[in-house]
Formats: C-alpha cells, sequence, structure tokens
C-alpha cells in the first residue's frame, strides 16, 4: 500500500514539474495534472482514484499561486465525468481518450471559472476566456493519448502484472 502511495506522490510531483517548467509556453498551455486525473478515472474508477485527483487538484491549486479549492474542486469533476464516461468508451483508441480529454478539460475550466467568478469575482466569463478555455482543452487533449499510453503501458500495468505473479505462486504453494 505505502508503495502505490509512494507511486502516485511521485507520478503528481512530476506532472507538477512537468506543468510548471516544460509545458508553460506563453498564453496557451496543457494541463499535464488533467490528464493524470483522467488516466487516474480510466485506471481506477473507485474512491483511491477520487482522492488522487483531488490531491492533483489541490498540488495545481497550490503552485498557481491562486486560490485554494478551485482547481480541486474542478479535478474533481472532471475525474467524476472521466470515470463515468470510461465504462462506455474503449480507452485503447487515442480519439476516445482525445475527446474524454478534450471534454474533461472544458469542464475543469467551468467548475474552476464558476468557483472564482461566485466565491471572488462576479464579473462573467469573457471571450478571451473562453478563447483560453478552447486552445487550452486542444492542447491537453492532443498530448493525453501519449501521456495515457506511458502511464498505462509501462507505470501501472507493471504493477498489476506483478500482482498476477505473486497470485499464481501463492496459488502453486
Amino acid at each position: 500500500m505505502i508503495r502505490v502511495i509512494l507511486k502516485y506522490i511521485f507520478i503528481a510531483l512530476f506532472g507538477v514539474f512537468i506543468q510548471s517548467t516544460l509545458a508553460k509556453s506563453g498564453l496557451y498551455s496543457p494541463d499535464c495534472l488533467l490528464v493524470i486525473a483522467v488516466v487516474l478515472a480510466f485506471t481506477m474508477q473507485n474512491i483511491s482514484g477520487l482522492f488522487c485527483s483531488f490531491f492533483l487538484g489541490l498540488l495545481s491549486d497550490l503552485s498557481s499561486g491562486v486560490y485554494l479549492g478551485p482547481y480541486a474542486a474542478a479535478y474533481v469533476c472532471a475525474f467524476c465525468f472521466a470515470a463515468a464516461i470510461s465504462r462506455r468508451v474503449f480507452a485503447d483508441r487515442p480519439l476516445a481518450v482525445i475527446s474524454v480529454t478534450f471534454l474533461a478539460c472544458i469542464i475543469k475550466s467551468l467548475v474552476f471559472s464558476g468557483f472564482v467568478m461566485y466565491f471572488v469575482d462576479s464579473a462573467p466569463i469573457s471571450i478571451l476566456s473562453l478563447r483560453i478555455f478552447f486552445f487550452e482543452a486542444v492542447l491537453t487533449s492532443l498530448i493525453s493519448p501519449i501521456v495515457f499510453r506511458i502511464f498505462t503501458g509501462k507505470i501501472l500495468n507493471k504493477s498489476k502484472s506483478r500482482g498476477a505473479s505473486s497470485l499464481s505462486l501463492s496459488r502453486a504453494s
């Protein structure tokens, strides 16, 4: 259990590092942490996946320097949407991953804006904000098949194959 927790903490910190250093290229940048939350929604549709996505949102709140909470709520909403859709979508198809990530990113942006508008500002969402939401969603969804393949192919399936081999050893004895 400790290994799993440490693995997801490492993944989250790696996502924060990528998002805060390599992915910041001007006004539009992909949301790497959201892609990790969508990967969690496809692979872990339980309370621990929800907790991990909340933790990813909290890390995004802390690293952005904005208010504490809007990203956490937005990531939880995006996780719930992606987890509900993931049962009906074949995850090996890149187009399915792209479309689910695109919609999850739009949901995340709208929830974040709604929280900020309700608790801080009463100004409506501007056209510039909608354009930023759209281009961020496009960039995030374009990198999502690569990130999805990395995490599901190399990191998450290794623990499953190890568990299967230890299960077969325990059955043999």
